[in-house]
């Protein structure tokens, strides 16, 4: 399982299955998922909550919701469509790349 930061690992399952995606919904209440947030942040599961692998994913909202990409806004919207990119992309573990060389 890796963490997205600050010991963040809010999909424990996304590495289970290549070439899906994981979804995690948490339906309840905002305060809630503040009284549940140390649970949430190590990724663990609360009552309700619930995790799907899937290639597309569509999200309806009954308003409209503030969107962002990468933290910065993108104005609200009443759909997102989610889907599992064809080609993989490699990436740095950067705590790998600058720790100290081992010697032998």
């Amino acid at each position: 399982m890796r963490d997205w930061g600050y010991g963040l690992r809010a999909l424990p399952h996304a590495e289970l299955k290549p070439g899906f995606i994981g979804v995690r919904i948490y339906p309840g209440h905002v305060f809630e998922a503040l009284l549940n947030a140390p649970r949430i942040w190590r990724g663990l599961g609360v009552p309700g909550m619930q995790d799907w692998f899937a290639t597309a994913v569509r999200m309806r909202f009954s308003r409209p919701m503030p969107f962002q990409i990468g933290g910065d806004p993108m104005g609200e919207r009443t759909e997102i469509v989610f889907r599992a990119a064809r080609e993989r992309v490699r990436m740095v573990d950067w705590r790998a790349a600058s720790a100290p060389e081992e010697r032998a």
